[in-house]
């Protein structure tokens, strides 16, 4: 039986993210909490009677193969299913959660694709998560979705109360960060940007976003921002229009102010965009329970 399936991908951002050190394996530990966004990608993947995997994107920055987590999550539940000989998989990708932002998106993505071959090829939902950890390090989060307390390297992920519903503007430079580049950097430098995470665990607790907000704060802001200070200009930017926080989330280099009103967020939107006239990638997003819908 030949059938397809559509799905969204909710991009995250980190309301807090803590780098505790490097790890023998060469990894970091980290402690962060997740917060998932309306912010999403499309994937529309089929079942096909051609073996084999076919993925088309509308970002032409994007590999179509096996450098791409999307391609290597449809062949991971192939393989799984023992089903390569006898179908195939098929993804159509449409974009809008930018690329090396941050944001989760191909992590997101990951998830989403190991969701929608698992329905078509009838395989366990259940064991996704562990093969999202083997994929990619924040994956697992976007199986839990919705405010998430995530550590170790990123897999041992905890589902938390759900902040009260409030706006997001999330604002992306036209530049990229490495994540990995950003780790290493860290490891010599001092680290500046400390969350309060027990505070922030508090608030959450409380239904308080405002002590949420208080509690924010992000390790790897010490050195992304030290390279590109329009990071800290744009976190400046949103508090100074009623943002009741602001925070970089990953490795940068988004930038994410909290509101608590659409009204509020889309006029910083609107004031952001006519100061960085050029920039595409700033948007007004709710926060959202589900990562997968």
């Amino acid at each position: 039986m030949f059938g397809r399936i559509t799905l969204r991908a909710g991009a995250k951002v980190n309301l807090s993210l803590d780098v505790l050190g490097r790890r023998p394996d060469g990894y970091h530990d980290i402690v962060s909490v997740f917060q998932a966004t309306a912010l999403r990608d499309t994937l529309i993947l089929r079942k096909t009677a051609k073996p084999g995997i076919r993925l088309v994107t509308d970002d032409a920055g994007l590999p179509d193969g096996q450098g791409n987590i999307v391609w290597r999550a449809m062949e991971r539940m192939l393989r799984k299913t023992a089903s390569e000989q006898a179908c195939g998989l098929a993804c159509e990708l449409r974009k809008s959660i930018p690329v090396s932002a941050g944001l989760g998106g191909g992590s997101a993505d990951c998830a989403a694709a190991l969701t929608g071959a698992a329905r078509l090829l009838g395989a366990d939902v259940s064991a996704l998560p562990r093969i999202g950890a083997e994929l990619g390090a924040d994956v697992p989060f976007f199986f839990v979705g919705g405010t998430a307390l995530v550590t170790g390297v990123g897999a041992d992920v905890s589902a938390l109360p759900d902040i009260p519903p409030c706006f997001l503007v999330v604002v992306k430079p036209p530049f990229a960060v490495s994540t990995a580049e950003a780790f290493a950097l860290l490891d010599g430098a001092k680290i500046r940007n400390r969350p309060d995470t027990e505070r922030l665990l508090a608030g959450i607790r409380a239904g308080d976003v405002r002590e949420v907000c208080r509690g924010m704060g992000n390790a790897l802001e010490s050195v992304t921002a030290a390279r590109f200070p329009v990071i800290g200009e744009l976190k400046a930017k949103l508090m100074e229009r009623g943002a009741m926080g602001a925070s970089m989330s990953g490795s940068g280099p988004s930038v994410f102010g909290v509101f608590a009103d659409g009204a509020s967020a889309r006029a910083a939107a609107r004031e952001i965009s006519r100061e960085y006239p050029g920039w595409n990638d700033i948007f007004v997003e709710r926060t959202a329970r589900s990562a997968i819908l």
